[in-house]
């Protein structure tokens, strides 16, 4: 199998994601502008360079859909540089999705909504390894910056959002920070820097623990009344 090749002057694979979230009762409008660069940027123009917008649309929300367990409506998409031989491109996604908003007891709560997943779950389901863990397979991405805006209608007030925090593997980092700007206004900013290097067996446990720390993380509740 292929693993990537490393050169100094190549594109960094990076994921920029300014995403803004504004809550009404249980439904969410969520507006998200993502800019890949890199190789990243190769799958996203092969896949909707051909496409009518009506296409682009249904391919989006077969997409975003993913991300969610409720209904997604894409309200819009648009790109920037689709036709281009540049480096980078844009998508700029305006969407709805009903009930992730949760009541318990008097207060509501919900999970942040990442577009993109910094390391997912799924392939660290073995105790131990016998072999090296070809990172690699699952991940795509050198550096993922992300920053969130979460605005809760004027009368609510968010009630507990997680710590900030600091993770680190060897030369992988994760840095996630919570900010309250006004009772009612969140942001969120977090940074990845992903070192795409076999994973030895015996530093398998300790990554496994990393991962499901920031799994765990990006799974935290924030509520408000």
């Amino acid at each position: 199998s292929l693993t990537p090749i490393k050169t100094s002057n190549k594109t960094k694979d990076k994921i920029l994601t300014k995403e803004k979230i504004d809550i009404s009762g249980n439904e969410m409008n969520i507006t998200y502008s993502n800019t890949k660069y890199g190789d990243l940027s190769n799958w996203t123009r092969k896949t909707y360079r051909s496409l009518s917008q009506e296409n682009t649309n249904k391919k989006m929300q077969e997409s975003v859909s993913k991300k969610f367990n409720n209904p997604v409506k894409i309200n819009n998409v648009s790109f920037g540089a689709l036709d281009e031989l540049v480096d980078s491109i844009n998508v700029v996604v305006d969407l709805n999705v009903k009930n992730e908003v949760k009541q318990i007891g008097a207060q509501s709560v919900f999970v942040v909504p990442y577009v993109d997943v910094v390391i997912a779950a799924s392939p660290f389901n073995l105790e131990k390894r016998n072999y090296d863990f070809e990172y690699w397979k699952y991940e795509d991405a050198d550096e993922y910056k992300t920053q969130i805006e979460i605005n809760l209608p004027p009368d609510k007030t968010f009630a507990e959002i997680p710590k900030n925090e600091k993770l680190s593997f060897n030369d992988i980092t994760y840095d996630i920070s919570y900010t309250k700007k006004a009772s009612n206004k969140l942001i969120i900013l977090r940074e990845a820097h992903i070192n795409r290097n076999n994973i030895t067996p015996e530093d398998y446990t300790k990554f496994k623990t990393f991962a499901t720390k920031i799994v765990e993380k990006e799974g935290s509740y924030i509520t408000f009344k």
